[in-house]
């Protein structure tokens, strides 16, 4: 027979990840070590499944209440609307685009190899974080075999979040001339394609290892959907692309879908994360994607080696429904 005392601590210790993760969920708007759990919400409702069940076989009814309560929330948020998936056969009233998005990792050491993966011509935009310099010069200088014939690029933010690089085949506009984009963990473009004007917000926002970065970093993101936001209002396409450090569960990310108006392009069948690219989930997580206007469709969407990163990169096939 099991005293009360043993009870009571078999109950808190069953009950502690699903009370957690609700706490996490509920306070990450505010709390940096909230959204730092919040972050990994799919992870932690792995966890919170098994301790349900033993709750409930031993008849700890409330811990499993908790449990099952926690792990029905986060499943119900990563079902929060995602780009509309096409059928294999791409319809023929829309455009096919093909978009690459790296963090390369300013301190790469696989440079030419790197190299080799971007300016394969396999694409027809760009977005590269974290551009390492010596291959940043040589796209500005010419020197480097080059399919892309049109670069733009921010300054980075200081010891926060490195270069943001958009190339594309088609000509490109800055969003705003008047507001640079320098220092701001960001890059916004307008891509003149064939088929019409294509909206493009690059992000690169700062870990939050610390709760500074972390407010840095919500401020990046509040920026780029503050951006996207107007840019949907002309009615062009939009894609908000890059490395958010947060996750799909994150307060950042899901503020910025929200606040964006736009859909997530990573299937929810794609369990798998982009860092650290080395490890398998649910020892990775997803913090690059990219967020998808509703006139553009997802046609598929993987992740790829990037040679000397510790980010996977993402390739993402779209159809964008032309402007009327």
């Amino acid at each position: 027979m099991i005293g009360p005392g043993k009870r009571t601590q078999r109950a808190l210790l069953l009950a502690a990840p699903g009370l957690t993760l609700l706490a996490s969920l509920a306070l990450a708007d505010h709390i940096w070590l909230a959204d730092l759990i919040a972050n990994l919400a799919p992870q932690t409702a792995a966890l919170c499944v098994p301790c349900a069940l033993l709750a409930a076989r031993r008849r700890l009814y409330i811990p499993a209440l908790l449990s099952a309560l926690a792990a029905s929330l986060t499943l119900a948020l990563l079902l929060a609307p995602r780009a509309t998936h096409t059928q294999p056969h791409t319809p023929s009233d829309r455009a096919a685009l093909s978009l690459l998005h790296a963090n390369v990792l300013a301190s790469n050491p696989r440079i030419d190899e790197a190299e080799r993966l971007l300016l394969s011509g396999n694409h027809d935009i760009l977005t590269l974080m974290e551009l390492p310099r010596d291959i940043g010069r040589a796209l500005r200088a010419g020197a480097a075999p080059n399919p892309y014939p049109h670069m733009l690029t921010s300054a980075p933010m200081k010891g926060l979040a490195g270069w943001v690089t958009i190339l594309s085949r088609w000509p490109l506009e800055r969003w705003d001339p008047d507001s640079p984009d320098d220092r701001t963990g960001t890059m916004c473009a307008i891509a003149h394609t064939p088929h019409g004007p294509l909206g493009i917000v690059a992000i690169h926002a700062p870990s939050p290892w610390s709760p500074t970065r972390w407010r840095i970093g919500n401020i990046v993101a509040r920026r780029a959907a503050s951006i996207a936001h107007r840019m949907r209002q002309t009615g062009i396409p939009v894609i908000v692309v890059g490395d958010l450090n947060a996750t799909p569960l994150g307060a950042r990310s899901r503020r910025l879908a929200r606040d964006a108006g736009l859909r997530r392009a990573k299937p929810l069948a794609s369990p798998r994360g982009t860092y650290p690219a080395f490890l398998p989930w649910p020892l990775s997580v997803a913090i690059d994607d990219a967020l998808l206007s509703d006139n553009i469709l997802l046609h598929a969407w993987r992740t790829l080696e990037c040679p000397g990163s510790d980010h996977a990169a993402v390739e993402i096939q779209l159809l964008i429904t032309p402007n009327p």
